[in-house]
């Protein structure tokens, strides 16, 4: 195994307080939204889940290097994929299509912001309100909406870099079942809500 740089260190650094800052921010929204119903541990679990998943899809493909323009490195596209294959891991149900799927995207995705004509500089989810989750044994489903939000910075053919910033308001529905290790997703489907679409 390599050892990181320093210059290294710091990227992973920063890159890992991202998700921890946006999630402190995220459980403000979602305690809120979730108050006006019964929140028992285990749909605290679930929601927490869910809202991790869903944040994990906007900032897992963040690029390490978030310098308009500037290539990535091999190193910085390896430990993306490693942090990526971490963080899915423990959302997705083992071995499901969908962790698989989840996986190579974000490997998929680094693999072409590694130029750095096309990188995604920054990313999340807010505004998260659950309407239902519900629990059959060792199975769950959990309906919600949120806003995701992006912020690519963008080379184009002899022109400065431009950066364009897409939010769109999500209908999600997801399926988890319980593990050993808690509630994991198994389905995750979701949609522009009428009017958000692209």
């Amino acid at each position: 195994m390599r050892m990181l740089t320093g210059a290294e260190k710091s990227v992973l650094g920063f890159s890992l307080a991202i998700p921890v800052v946006a999630a402190v921010l995220l459980i403000h929204s979602w305690a809120s939204a979730s108050s006006s119903r019964p929140l028992t541990p285990e749909i605290f679990a679930i929601e927490r889940l869910v809202t991790r998943a869903e944040a994990a899809k906007e900032t897992l493909y963040i690029a390490l290097n978030t310098v308009p323009g500037a290539a990535m490195t091999a190193a910085e596209v390896r430990t993306a994929d490693a942090r990526a294959n971490a963080e899915l891991g423990a959302l997705y149900s083992s071995g499901s299509s969908l962790l698989t799927s989840e996986t190579q995207m974000v490997e998929q995705w680094m693999a072409a912001q590694a130029s750095g004509d096309n990188k995604l500089i920054a990313g999340g989810i807010r505004d998260i309100r659950f309407g239902t989750v519900a629990i059959t044994g060792e199975a769950a489903t959990a309906h919600l909406s949120f806003t995701n939000y992006a912020k690519y910075a963008v080379r184009q053919p002899n022109r400065p870099i431009i950066t364009l910033a897409p939010s769109n308001q999500i209908i999600a529905d997801l399926t988890l079942n319980k593990t050993d290790q808690g509630w994991r997703i198994t389905d995750d489907s979701w949609r522009f809500a009428p009017g958000s679409e692209p």
